[in-house]
């Protein structure tokens, strides 16, 4: 007699049930495909800065990393995640049907978001314009560092 041909799941032989295998193959499908991606944005930002520092050469190169470098610890301390405040307590109110609640939650969560944009705008604006000779930045950048931290804080 012919024997049955044995399905591929069959032939791993883990101890796990079946739907477990397929739950597990999955989850580390979606994480191979996730650290893919962060390992191509490395791939790719390493290769866009060493473009732009042999492009700018050393000096301009460290204006460059000391402005980016600024705006994103201004941005990352003045930054606040108030989209989790609405998604959370503004979820509740929407399922209750308490529609004047959320506006109000929003409300309150934009205006917290502006003002620490504004508060942040004006820490890069006294570090930029009262600290430029202490940390040597050229003084055609510091406008134009302004505006550019600025539009960090408007993502």
């Amino acid at each position: 007699m012919k024997e049955q041909a044995s399905r591929p799941d069959d032939s791993l032989d883990d101890g796990l049930p079946r739907a477990a295998r397929g739950r597990l193959r999955n989850i580390l499908g979606n994480l191979g495909w996730l650290l893919g991606g962060k390992g191509f944005g490395a791939v790719c930002s390493l290769i866009y800065l060493s473009i732009l520092a042999r492009s700018l050469g050393l000096r301009d190169f460290g204006h460059f990393s000391l402005i980016f470098g600024a705006a994103q610890a201004v941005v990352a301390i003045a930054g606040f995640q108030t989209w989790q405040s609405v998604i959370r307590f503004g979820s509740k109110h929407l399922k209750a049907g308490k529609a004047r609640e959320f506006r109000r939650l929003a409300l309150f969560c934009s205006l917290l978001d502006a003002l620490g944009a504004l508060t942040g705008c004006l820490l890069v604006a006294i570090i930029f314009y009262g600290f430029a000779g202490a940390l040597n930045l050229n003084p055609n950048f510091v406008d134009m560092s302004l505006m550019f931290d600025g539009t960090l804080f408007a993502r």
